[in-house]
């Protein structure tokens, strides 16, 4: 839903207008694998709230959606540690080791678009990822 951001996201997506916050559970072989949190900045993706971004490609919607084009990702790929409520949602114990994704989707103007983290629950998986220019 629609949301202020916090000064990590506003630092992110170098606005401090309402965001729309997504929080999807993902789940691979009936266990839960990972949560993903997407910010969106209101004024680029008005329309955002009629979408549902747990089930669709958050690429196609940012595409079809936005009023400019993806230029780059940027992705950072660090260890932390788990705890709260994501250690709850991912049946994990608190303070377990977690990978922590970031991505930040720059537009074609060189603005950020979208920022994305995804924890995982430390379980066993692969994380393949492609990126190639959309047009």
């Amino acid at each position: 839903g629609v949301k202020a951001p916090s000064d990590e996201i506003k630092e992110y997506l170098k606005t401090g207008e309402d965001v729309y916050y997504v929080l999807c559970k993902r789940v691979v072989d009936g266990e839960p694998a990972y949560l993903e949190e997407s910010f969106f900045p209101l004024f680029l993706f008005p329309d955002i709230e009629a979408e549902d971004l747990c089930q669709t490609s958050f690429y196609n919607v940012v595409q079809e959606s936005a009023n400019r084009k993806i230029a780059k990702v940027i992705q950072t790929i660090e260890v932390t540690e788990i705890s709260g409520d994501a250690a709850d949602i991912l049946k994990v114990k608190n303070g377990s080791s977690s990978l922590l994704m970031h991505r930040l989707i720059i537009g074609s103007n060189g603005s950020p678009m979208a920022y994305t983290r995804l924890i995982g629950s430390g379980r066993t998986y692969k994380i393949q990822t492609e990126f190639e220019r959309i047009r």
